[in-house]
């Protein structure tokens, strides 16, 4: 099976028609802004975070700066 390319254009457009959507359900009443926020989220709600090397950690985060 050969893999399809898409385009930035294509992607924007997808991008546009969810955010039109988004907009349209919120304005109706469809779905409340927390709830959409919820969805669109790429991490859950309550998800949580492990460092498991916490000096590692920071020096790497002082470095980037």
């Amino acid at each position: 099976m050969k893999a399809r390319t898409i385009s930035i254009r294509e992607i924007d457009e997808a991008y546009q028609k969810e955010r039109a959507a988004d907009a349209a359900a919120l304005k109706t009443g469809t779905i409340s802004a927390r709830q959409l926020q919820k969805t669109n989220s790429l991490i859950p709600e309550r998800a949580s975070m492990q460092i498991v090397d916490l000096a590692s950690y920071l020096k790497g985060r002082c470095e980037q700066k």
